[in-house]
């Protein structure tokens, strides 16, 4: 993981983007957690952790502990399942303004899928206790955050059965040519 920057951001600091544009952290998450008193707010702000990636960087790895959640300040990510063969799938594509990473720090086990960055990447990383917290506090982030989840669980379903749906046509071609040798 090479990261070109890693460290806590004062909550008063602005992030700098590539555009030269700043932006408050904690105005960067006001829309996205829209309905968080100003409390838990400045919590996550004051938790925040700029981090920067080059494209190709692996910010979370498959099976890892999940240890922080990411908001996407500017570029985007690609999340993809690996295989044991070597093999990866690509699950979906993330940018400004999305998070990723919070199903890890639900549940137990390690990270469900590698996330890459796609193209240069600035992140705000909240580290598993502060989000926790006030995840805790907040119905509306927690409603937020099943939302996110069960979403995202309707795609996999849906992804799911398309491929079933196709590896049994396939199958079914294949059975028919098989038959047709006899």
């Amino acid at each position: 993981m090479n990261k070109a920057q890693s460290e806590p951001i004062p909550l008063a600091q602005r992030v700098s983007f590539s555009n030269g544009q700043d932006l408050n952290p904690k105005e960067f998450l006001r829309p996205i957690l829209f309905g968080l008193v100003e409390e838990d707010l400045d919590e996550l702000a004051a938790a925040a952790i700029r981090e920067e990636y080059a494209p190709g960087d692996i910010i979370i790895h498959e099976g890892d502990e999940g240890d922080a959640v990411y908001f996407i300040v500017q570029g985007s990510v690609e999340v993809i399942k690996q295989f044991k063969d070597g093999t990866e799938r690509f699950l979906h594509t993330s940018g400004p303004g999305e998070p990723f990473g919070e199903m890890a720090l639900l549940q137990e086990g390690g990270r469900t899928a590698t996330v890459r960055a796609a193209e240069p990447l600035l992140v705000l990383k909240i580290p598993k206790e502060p989000f926790l917290n006030v995840l805790g506090r907040s119905p509306s982030l927690s409603v937020r955050v099943l939302v996110r989840i069960t979403g995202r669980l309707r795609d996999a379903d849906r992804q799911a059965i398309e491929d079933l749906s196709q590896a049994n046509a396939d199958l079914r071609r294949a059975l028919r040519k098989l038959e047709q040798l006899d």
